[in-house]
């Protein structure tokens, strides 16, 4: 298992959510972080809802519509009933809709049947532009990046993780089942780490998530580990943009095994 210190070392990762458990076994937790680049990506935060989702909000209207609001604000983190869903997108609510439908059905799926239900087939959605679609379980459509859409469903015992990036055109679709574990924990992010000059596509996540330590007992601890490493770099090989702050803000939920208790904790630039 790697440290998360190795997050430290990664310029611009873009978004990324973790799926892990306490070292002392009796949370599950999930983290979900965004770092940004654009005005418009960084007019926003996280927050808590009334039902305890996460999402991101908007910090500055009239700066976050330049950019494209139907890919930048979304459900980060749901729950329905024993399973929790992150995604970076609005697939967010896909998977959970997905998950409704094959329990009213009378289906016992496991996060990882869930994610090839949901994410198996196109979903498409209307865009920001009049006649425009956008396809849930593809990239996203930012030229010339094509941001990958990830995503993890947690469940009791088990959990899974998925990426939708782009592959010479095509959609390349990879699903990962994710053992869980005390002390240890899952990442997956939309970019490898590299940053590149504006105009550019940033390169995407490669392989399966990376195995990390997660030896941290409180939300707290968790968000600001993940917050702190997240954070300017100042030194390394190939820096692009030496002491910019990407961070936007991490969120992140320990949901008690056996009580169910949840306690949350994000920490935001913007407040």
């Amino acid at each position: 298992m790697m440290n998360v210190q190795v997050l430290a070392t990664q310029e611009y990762v873009g978004r990324m959510l973790c799926l892990g458990r306490d070292p002392n076994g009796n949370h599950d937790i999930i983290v979900y972080a965004i770092t940004g680049r654009s005005p418009s990506s960084r007019a926003r935060r996280l927050e808590e809802t009334k039902e305890g989702w996460i999402r991101t909000a908007v910090t500055d209207p009239a700066v976050l519509e330049k950019g494209n609001p139907k890919l930048l604000i979304y459900n980060c983190v749901r729950r329905m009933h024993e399973k929790w869903f992150v995604s970076n997108g609005a697939q967010t609510d896909l998977l959970v809709g997905t998950a409704q439908k094959k329990r009213e059905q009378g289906h016992r799926c496991t996060p990882l049947e869930l994610l090839v239900a949901s994410l198996g087939s196109p979903h498409w959605v209307e865009g920001n532009q009049q006649g425009e679609f956008i396809d849930l379980t593809a990239f996203e459509p930012d030229a010339p990046t094509y941001t990958p859409r990830i995503s993890g469903i947690l469940g009791r015992e088990t959990a899974a993780m998925a990426i939708c990036k782009q592959n010479d055109g095509a959609v390349a679709r990879s699903y990962f089942e994710i053992p869980l574990q005390a002390g240890q924990g899952h990442l997956l992010s939309t970019y490898t780490g590299q940053n590149v000059p504006s105009g550019e596509g940033i390169p995407s996540f490669q392989g399966e998530p990376l195995s990390l330590s997660f030896p941290w007992e409180t939300p707290q601890q968790t968000a600001e580990a993940f917050y702190e490493v997240l954070g300017p770099k100042t030194e390394g090989p190939e820096l692009l943009s030496p002491g910019a702050d990407f961070r936007i803000g991490v969120a992140v939920t320990f949901i008690h095994r056996t009580q169910h208790r949840v306690a949350s904790c994000l920490l935001n630039v913007h407040g």
